[in-house]
This record gives structure tokens, C-alpha cells and sequence, in this order.
């Protein structure tokens, strides 16, 4: 929440209205218009509310259900009643899909412009 908050301190109001002006509807203003320009603070705030989601484990316990669960209290679960390198190993893909996610990203778009504003 805050680096979408972040992002919407610069965020110029006056855009909007001139959208809504000229015809456009509140919905279409947010997503041709808003969206855009707060992207950098959105995508940001996904990407640390997913790390953060991994250190969260007592609040992953208490919102699991019998259909489906998360990795964090899988992992939790299996470290509890087996002793075996195959957490390890899950930890390590995990980490290794996360660096090639991020080389793909940077060679695609770059991080510069992933995270860069377009009010600048």
C-alpha cells in the first residue's frame, strides 16, 4: 500500500479531469490513464507483498483451508514430520526460478523501464 501511495503523490489530478472532460468514463480514465502512470508503485508493492508472503507463516496457518494450501505452511508441514533434503532443494528452485524471472525481465523490458514513471 505504500509504494502505490508513493507513486500517487506526484500523481497530477488534473489529467484525470481533462480525461473525464473530453468524454472519457471513470473506469476507462483509470485504466488508460491512472493505471499507467501508478504502474511502477503497483508493481512494486506485488512483488514485496509475494516475498512477504513467504515470511508470513502464522497468518498462511490460519487462513489455509483443506482444499487448498500454500507453500509456506506445506514446507512448514514437511519439515515437521520428515527429515530430507527435498526442502532444500524446493527452497533452491525456488530461488533459481526467482534470479531467471528477473535476468528475463531485465533482458524483455529492463528493470529501469519496468519501474520507471511516465510523468517524468
Amino acid at each position: 500500500m505504500r509504494l502505490v501511495v508513493a507513486s500517487l503523490v506526484g500523481f497530477d489530478r488534473s489529467i484525470e479531469q481533462a480525461a473525464m472532460n473530453l468524454g472519457a468514463g471513470s473506469m476507462r480514465v483509470f485504466f488508460q490513464i491512472t493505471l499507467p502512470i501508478i504502474k511502477s508503485g503497483v508493481i512494486a508493492g506485488a512483488i514485496f507483498a509475494f516475498i512477504t508472503s513467504f515470511d508470513d507463516l502464522t497468518v498462511a496457518l490460519f487462513i489455509v483451508s483443506t482444499d487448498v494450501v500454500t507453500l509456506p505452511v506445506r514446507i512448514f508441514t514437511y519439515m515437521q514430520y520428515q527429515y530430507d533434503p527435498i526442502i532444500t532443494s524446493v527452497s533452491s528452485i525456488v530461488i533459481l526460478l526467482t534470479v531467471v524471472l528477473m535476468v528475463v525481465i531485465e533482458r524483455v523490458l529492463g528493470v529501469g523501464k519496468v519501474f520507471e514513471s511516465k510523468n517524468e
